[in-house]
């Protein structure tokens, strides 16, 4: 989403000054003379019952009662206290209808408020009668506050250091089920018996006598025995003709150096190094097809083993299910979990409905896997699970417990060292106002994460994905408070909300042409990816990984009476809070 700019011609100001001006000549007893200049010198029509009385709370108030451009009266749900008892009407500035006609300019012409030697923006006010502002840099004689890009963050840092689990969304966190992968590719088969050669089943013809490659009867396996740099050993054999047979190889050497090279008569089939296994298949052999297998080491380092096992086996008529078993549930005795309305299934089958999985072909664990995503590598994300817990226990331990807020995030910790060097002297001036980050799912429904049919392509999506503008904090554990046990920070200050961003619909207040954290969910994309809101430096309101280095504007509400001395509200004039 991106802060528009509306274009809307504002006749009802113009119409309401020719009708004051005509009640004047009618002698209706009025003193509608009354005016007051506006910012950069605006006529703007003063209403009796208004006065702001150097109140910072009352420029909001007025501007709205005075049918200004500048100013909205949010009319939605709102819980800016913890006892919710605020009853003061919520302002909030937005764009005005067409700023470009009006001699006073843009917006910021009216926000700009210094408090300390720091300078901010107001955002709206509070139910309880406060004034929320947002950090815009220091205040500085000759500049006041003009500040954009980094000048107007108090610096950059992570939101948090991983984006690898839902729980890392968080201003603060607990349990984090972090994302492991699967690749499907592995996964066992529907295949037939493979039998491997005996010993005299190899038609051995060289066999290199220094090294030998030697013969394990209780495996049915070769292993090369040359492990002296510079050197190589192979060995060569036929197999009984008019049989379809298959090399299986593994090695472990110095990946890229030390190499083993399988090799059908004159045709080289395959070369493999460092800590590898696989199948080769030979085809069908005749009575003239020989194999070579070749163990070359160059002048390097040895690793792992630094030798190459093989064996050579046909395929039966008999057939083995080997393919990993799915469900759709599970029991949970004795630390043992079971599947339930169990499928088997490989790499390219519907998993839709059944999200559980061992990842074995016995349908039993000690720690169960809950799939939630598949990308175009056919690789499967999953979450596991300990203990008997579902896929429900752990997005509760990730977003809704009642002991979710145990960790403070990094760039929480951020903030609070910052104002504990800055603003504890201005702490008495500030109200504890309630920082609502909802961590609320909007469409678990259609995500990996529903266990009923959820689509393994579509990322989790919090509320404020869908730019809500609703300042009603509907959880406890998200209601970040001095006075919150359940959500408990350090000290009245906090970020911006998506709710509050978005009312704000201005890219004049917010957009500093450089990119900073708000403190709203956005999701859990791909499985594997957190992410929370930013405002970009291009204005808009975007998903950025959790461990993205960006700007942090911290946000704070002056209490409810809060007065200024001086000012206007411009860059070059900010309203000066007033201090004992």
């Amino acid at each position: 989403m991106k802060f528009k700019r509306r274009r809307r011609h504002n006749k009802q100001l113009l119409l309401t000054q020719a009708f004051l001006v005509l009640l004047l000549f009618i002698g209706i007893g009025y003193s509608i003379l009354n005016t007051s200049l506006g910012i950069n010198g605006t006529i703007q029509l003063a209403k009796a019952n208004c006065e702001v009385n150097n109140k910072l709370y009352n420029v909001l108030r007025c501007e709205y009662e005075k049918e200004g451009i500048f100013v909205t009266k949010y009319e939605g749900k709102h819980g800016d206290s913890m006892a919710n008892s605020g009853n003061k009407k919520i302002y909030y500035f937005t764009n005005p209808d067409s700023y470009d006609e009006m001699e006073s300019g843009p917006i910021e012409y009216k926000t700009n408020v210094k408090f300390g030697d720091k300078c901010w923006k107001m955002i709206r006010t509070t139910d309880t009668g406060g004034v929320k502002i947002i950090y815009n840099g220091l205040y500085n004689e000759q500049t006041k506050c003009n500040n954009t890009g980094n000048s107007a963050t108090i610096g950059e840092s992570e939101f948090n250091d991983s984006p690898a689990a839902m729980s890392y969304v968080g201003y603060m966190y607990n349990n984090s089920y972090e994302y492991k992968t699967s690749d499907s590719s592995k996964w066992g088969k529907k295949e037939k018996t493979k039998i491997k050669l005996d010993r005299d089943e190899y038609n051995i013809t060289y066999n290199n006598q220094t090294y030998p490659f030697i013969w394990d009867d209780t495996n049915k396996t070769w292993t090369s025995t040359m492990r002296t740099n510079n050197k190589s050993s192979s060995i060569r054999f036929g197999l009984p003709e008019n049989d379809h047979y298959y090399i299986g190889y593994d090695i472990s050497s110095e990946a890229n150096y030390d190499k083993a090279t399988f090799s059908k008569k004159t045709t080289e089939l395959k070369t493999v190094s460092g800590i590898n296994s696989g199948t080769i298949d030979l085809g069908n052999l005749t009575a003239d097809d020989y194999i070579d297998v070749l163990y070359s080491k160059d002048s390097r380092v040895n690793a792992g083993r630094d030798n190459v096992i093989f064996s050579v086996y046909k395929e039966s008529d008999q057939e083995i299910d080997n393919r990993y078993k799915f469900g759709n549930d599970f029991t949970y005795e004795n630390g043992v979990y079971k599947l339930k309305n169990v499928i088997k299934a490989e790499k390219d089958d519907d998993l839709s409905t059944h999200h559980y999985t061992c990842l074995n072909s016995t349908g039993e664990c000690t720690s169960i896997k809950y799939l939630n995503y598949k990308d175009d590598s056919d690789y499967y994300y999953y979450i596991e699970l300990e203990n008997g817990k579902s896929v429900d226990d752990a997005i509760s331990e990730m977003l809704y417990d009642e002991n979710v807020n145990s960790t403070s995030s990094f760039i929480k910790t951020y903030i609070e060292n910052w104002y504990e060097n800055n603003m504890l002297d201005y702490d008495k001036y500030l109200e504890d106002t309630v920082f609502c980050y909802d961590r609320s799912i909007a469409n678990r429904e259609i995500s990996g994460f529903n266990p009923n049919g959820g689509d393994y392509s579509t990322a989790l999506e919090f509320t404020s994905k869908r730019f809500p503008t609703d300042l009603s904090c509907s959880n406890i554990t998200d209601k970040f408070s001095i006075l919150n046990d359940k959500a408990k920070i350090k000290y009245k200050v906090g970020l911006l909300s998506v709710p509050e961003a978005v009312l704000s619909e201005n890219i004049n207040i917010l957009n500093i042409d450089y990119s900073f954290f708000l403190g709203s969910p956005m999701q859990f994309q791909q499985g594997f990816v957190a992410r929370v809101a930013t405002i970009s430096n291009e204005g808009f309101i975007v998903a950025l990984d959790t461990n993205a280095f960006i700007g942090i504007r911290p946000v704070i509400s002056l209490k409810p009476g809060t007065e200024f001395t001086t000012g206007d509200g411009s860059t070059n004039n900010p309203y000066i809070v007033k201090l004992d």
